[in-house]
C-alpha cells in the first residue's frame, strides 16, 4: 500500500528498460509513475517524472515534445522553489534548444542554470552548463547554413564564437577534473578539438 515506494520502483523499471533500449516500455513505465504521484499530489516525484519524461523525448529527437515536459517539471520545480531541480531542468531545456539551432535561448536558459548552480555549490552542474555553453558557441560557428543574429550573448562572427566555444570547453574540462568527472572531460574534450581543430590550431587539436 505505499504509493510513493511503488512509483519509485515503477521509474526503476523504466530506467532499467532504457538501458535496453526498449523506450517504448520507458515511456510506459515514466507515464504510469507519473499518474501515481499525480494522484498523491507529490510534487518532487512528479517534477522528477516529467523531466525523465523529457529526456526520453529528447532521446528520441522528439525535441518539441522534449520542451513540453521539461517546461512543466519546470513549472513545478519553481513552485517548489527546488534550486537544483530548477537549474537541472533549465540545463536539459537548453541543451533541447542547441538541437532546435535556437541558440540565443539556448544560452540564456545554460547561463541561467550555470547561476543557480554555482550559488548553489553545485560543481558537477556548472561543469556540465560550462561544456553546453562551449558546445553552443561551436554551433554557432559550425552553422553554414543560417546566419546567426548578434545579440548580448552571441557575438558577431564565427571567430569570436570559436574563441568563445573555446573558453568555455576549457573551462568545462578544468572544472570536470576537479571532481574527477570523466564522462564530462572525455565529450567536452572532443568538441574542444573540433574547435581547435576549426580554428586553425591542429597541435592544440
Amino acid at each position: 500500500g505505499n504509493k510513493t515506494a511503488e512509483a519509485n520502483v515503477i521509474q526503476a523499471i523504466a530506467n532499467g528498460y532504457q538501458y535496453q533500449q526498449n523506450y517504448a516500455k520507458v515511456l510506459e513505465n515514466d507515464l504510469k509513475a507519473l499518474k501515481v504521484f499525480e494522484a498523491l499530489n507529490d510534487k518532487h516525484g512528479i517534477a522528477s517524472t516529467l523531466g525523465n519524461i523529457g529526456i526520453f523525448y529528447f532521446s528520441q529527437q522528439n525535441y518539441d515534445k522534449a520542451l513540453e515536459y521539461d517546461y512543466r517539471a519546470l513549472q513545478i520545480a519553481e513552485e517548489m522553489k527546488a534550486g537544483e531541480s530548477i537549474a537541472g531542468n533549465l540545463s536539459n531545456i537548453g541543451n533541447t534548444y542547441l538541437y532546435k539551432k535556437d541558440y540565443s535561448r539556448a544560452l540564456q536558459c545554460s547561463f541561467k542554470s550555470l547561476r543557480i548552480f554555482n550559488g548553489l555549490g553545485d560543481n558537477y552542474g556548472a561543469a556540465i552548463d560550462l561544456g553546453n555553453i562551449g558546445e553552443t558557441y561551436l554551433a554557432i560557428a559550425q552553422d553554414t547554413l543560417v546566419t546567426v543574429p548578434a545579440d548580448s550573448l552571441i557575438p558577431a562572427g564565427r571567430t569570436a564564437n570559436l574563441h568563445k566555444a573555446i573558453d568555455y570547453l576549457e573551462q568545462s574540462i578544468m572544472a570536470s577534473k576537479k571532481i574527477s568527472q570523466l564522462d564530462n572531460i572525455i565529450e567536452f574534450s572532443e568538441y574542444l578539438s573540433t574547435a581547435y581543430k576549426l580554428a586553425g590550431d591542429y597541435k592544440a587539436a
